[in-house]
């Protein structure tokens, strides 16, 4: 697990691999200084509830990697996190395969990934 620590306070636990998609919108969205908002849900188990960021590129930002290696990215993946990322509601964290079905790619099997 990766973690998020936004504003130098709350570190978040982010898988790697989700970590690493979310790093290539957020980075793309805070080069043309557009805030974004992130979102997900919390699990029973931790508590209940959501948590809910409003990312700006005044405020540090630290994304951490349990391992060095890089993720290959997946584009459809990138694509539907950053179609979230311009909308209103912002961007609720979702898994490779629930994006690949949003896009009518049926579950992940890296066809449609890039590096």
């Amino acid at each position: 697990m990766g973690t998020l620590t936004y504003g130098g306070a709350t570190a978040y636990e982010i898988d790697d691999r989700t970590l690493a998609h979310l790093e290539a919108v957020i980075v793309t969205k805070l080069r043309r200084r557009e805030y974004l908002t992130l979102g997900w849900a919390i699990e029973a188990h931790e508590g209940s509830g959501r948590v809910h960021l409003s990312l700006h590129e005044g405020v540090p930002l630290e994304l951490s990697y349990r391992h060095a290696e890089r993720h290959r990215l997946n584009r459809v993946w990138i694509e539907a996190i950053m179609e979230q990322a311009n909308s209103a509601q912002g961007v609720m964290l979702m898994t490779e395969d629930e994006a690949m079905q949003a896009a009518g790619h049926g579950t992940s099997d890296g066809a449609a990934a890039s590096s």
